[in-house]
């Protein structure tokens, strides 16, 4: 089973740290499903899981605890790639003549791993289904803002599965040094944002000295982890740029894989962006999803270092009266933030 990477959370003091580690796959079950291209009848997957208790990131990524269902959102057909959410192959019957000609024939799907036949779907790298999915939306013509949440999507899942290192002794070592460092637990909390407060106070203990100085490159090296995990990009790539000589094999290796999932994830966020922002300017998105889009492309800007246009978007969501009120706060915070993470370097 590919099992989503292999990811795993240790959570040091609710500090949840992704490593390699068995992934438990309890509350997948099985849809069958039938191609609406080549007919080929396959089971699907879909992950079950009691909510979004691992936080909500600031792009509305809605995290469980351990496996995320946004990997198992895109069904992906073995023999002829057609891929979608799994509405695609349940609703809409078989596809017609136009789309299928452009996907068998005209443009056939080409996905950037190996799949056979006899695949399920577990032996499909999510990211693999996602960039078929988005493949198949381009040449389906989909609405610009369906195109822009799936290309959200699959930058979550890359975000998810670049987001984690081998476990050796020095990294688990300094996770036990960090464990006492941080605030407690308060109920209610969002466990995302508490996190990122958490790499603000390892920051400033890091900063005086307060760590062993043989241990400081692992330290930092698990505040980069943390930063990778919330797609806080820029303060995490300079963090591992400046530590990867600092530490021992095979976490070098490991650097060099996570940054290039950042490139991935920027590219597809990038993607999204432009999507969701052309069904904002056609006026396309339903008028009650019209003020979270608005703070939505201010965060993705954000993400993806566009400052200036950071700023407008987030403007024009504040302004907004219809903008949810947690989504006002947060706006107002990121618009602030357009800077480093307090006593993090930035590497753009």
């Amino acid at each position: 089973m590919f099992a989503y990477r292999g990811l795993g959370i240790a959570t040091v003091c609710g500090l949840a740290v992704a490593l390699v580690a068995e992934v438990c796959q309890g509350g997948v079950n099985s849809v069958p499903v039938v191609c609406p291209v080549c007919d080929h009848a396959f089971e699907a997957l879909r992950l079950e899981t009691p909510g979004a208790r691992g936080g909500v990131e600031r792009d509305l990524f809605a995290r469980a605890l351990g496996a995320q269902p946004v990997a198992y959102l895109i069904t992906t057909c073995p023999r002829c790639y057609y891929s979608g959410y799994l509405d695609d192959f349940q609703s809409t019957g078989r596809v017609d003549a136009a789309l299928r000609k452009a996907i068998v024939k005209d443009h056939p799907l080409r996905p950037e791993t190996p799949i056979t036949a006899a695949m399920k779907q577990d032996e499909i790298p999510p990211t693999t289904r996602y960039a078929l999915a988005a493949a198949v939306y381009r040449l389906r013509r989909a609405p610009a803002e369906a195109q822009g949440w799936l290309l959200l999507r699959w930058a979550w899942v890359v975000r998810e599965d670049g987001s984690y290192l081998p476990p050796t002794s020095s990294l688990m070592q300094a996770m036990r040094e960090i464990e006492p460092r941080l605030p407690e637990i308060r109920p209610g909390t969002n466990q995302a944002d508490r996190e990122l407060r958490a790499v603000n106070i390892l920051t400033a203990d890091w900063q005086e000295g307060s760590f062993d100085p043989e241990l400081e490159p692992y330290v930092r090296l698990v505040i980069a982890l943390v930063l990778r995990r919330h797609g806080e990009n820029g303060a995490a790539r300079a963090l591992l740029v400046n530590t990867k000589r600092q530490v021992d094999p095979p976490l070098p290796a490991a650097i060099d894989r996570m940054i290039a999932s950042m490139d991935e994830e920027r590219r597809i966020l990038a993607a999204a962006r432009e999507q969701i922002e052309r069904a904002v300017t056609r006026s396309e998105v339903k008028p009650e999803n019209r003020p979270a889009s608005l703070y939505l492309l201010g965060e993705l800007c954000r993400r993806i270092d566009d400052d200036g246009n950071a700023r407008t978007w987030f403007d024009r969501a504040i302004a907004e009266p219809a903008l949810d009120g947690s989504l006002r706060v947060w706006a107002i915070e990121q618009r602030e933030l357009i800077q480093p993470l307090d006593g993090v370097p930035t590497h753009k």
